[in-house]
């Protein structure tokens, strides 16, 4: 690898979490982003402008507000303008160090505090505390408010930049359908475990009605066999799926089958990730009650799980209540 290239070869501190410590997995960054790309890196990029002072919507997809900020960044920093962010645009970027400790957030039309508190990946109850002279409840664009930043920039041993994400607690999820979903969670997330709070990256694999997902590493497999004390299962978990600034409750299983696309991460196929309303692939495309509780339970909704009328999930309910 020539010089050049290792100067954009920038470790990314990932969400991979244990209880309340920070674990890190090294990850390239020299991806080329520009209209239409979506995911972490988008959502590290819009981080990174506001922190600059660029005024955007953090929320990992790479649209018309974010090249508008990106082409205002190049011309301010006398790059070449085309609102495409490469190689020199990430030195740029990546040059100097950033105050992390905060950034600053414009109220925009419609801004709610579950939205932002989602969108920046950190809690409603964080945002309040920062902010106590803001009435959350009556919001009014043009209002600044500080948001607690989830990401940390900091320099290595080898004065690389390192990003980094700060620890997702296993707690607080929302429920959000599968048929939107399946547009937000396309391709890296997280999976936090509620009961164990032990947390593991994932890929998503494919899957038209729940995403079929594999462990990124041979690491985040250990953590995952870890989960299910040793012994890969079909038993359902509640989990928190973390991916582009949301955080939604869902269900899993851990049982290595199928296809696979990683093939040094040490599972031989992948598991299956249920959210609300997702179907299995095979019994006429049913919905699975048992996942629905799990998903449930993510979300910390008891009093819907009493309410479902399959037997499983009575049997479920004394197990887990009594």
């Amino acid at each position: 690898m020539s010089k050049l290239k290792k100067i954009f070869v920038i470790l990314i501190f990932s969400l991979v979490l244990i209880g309340t410590k920070d674990q890190v997995q090294a990850v390239e960054l020299n991806q080329i982003l520009k209209i239409g790309s979506r995911g972490e890196q988008v959502f590290f990029l819009q981080q990174l402008l506001t922190k600059y002072g660029y005024n955007l919507k953090i929320d990992g997809i790479f649209g018309v507000r974010t090249k508008e900020m990106v082409c205002k960044f190049q011309s301010n920093n006398g790059l070449k303008v085309d609102g495409i962010v490469g190689p020199q645009s990430w030195k740029c970027l990546l040059s100097n160090p950033v105050d992390s400790g905060k950034t600053i957030y414009t109220i925009q039309e419609g801004d709610r505090l579950p939205d932002l508190a989602s969108r920046f990946g950190i809690s409603s109850s964080e945002l309040i505390k920062a902010n106590p002279q803001i009435n959350f409840e009556l919001l009014q664009v043009g209002h600044t408010i500080i948001v607690p930043n989830s990401v940390i920039l900091s320099r290595g041993s080898n004065n690389e930049i390192k990003i980094e994400r700060k620890s997702v607690t296993n707690s607080g999820a929302d429920l959000i359908p599968w048929n939107i979903v399946k547009n937000i969670y396309t391709d890296k997330a997280v999976v936090i475990d509620v009961v164990t709070g032990l947390s593991f990256n994932v890929k998503r694999l494919g899957g038209y009605n729940h995403a079929d997902s594999e462990p990124l590493t041979v690491q985040d497999t250990e953590i995952m066999k870890k989960i299910y004390g040793g012994k890969w299962s079909w038993d359902r978990r509640s989990i928190i799926v973390v991916t582009n600034g949301y955080r939604i409750a869902a269900s899993m299983n851990g049982k290595p089958h199928g296809s696979q696309r990683i093939t040094n991460n040490n599972f031989n196929g992948h598991f299956c990730i249920h959210f609300l309303e997702s179907k299995t692939h095979n019994n006429n495309n049913k919905i699975d009650p048992l996942h629905q509780q799990k998903v449930y339970l993510a979300k910390g909704n008891k009093k819907k799980v009493r309410n479902q009328k399959s037997c499983f999930a009575l049997v479920s309910y004394f197990f887990i209540y009594n």
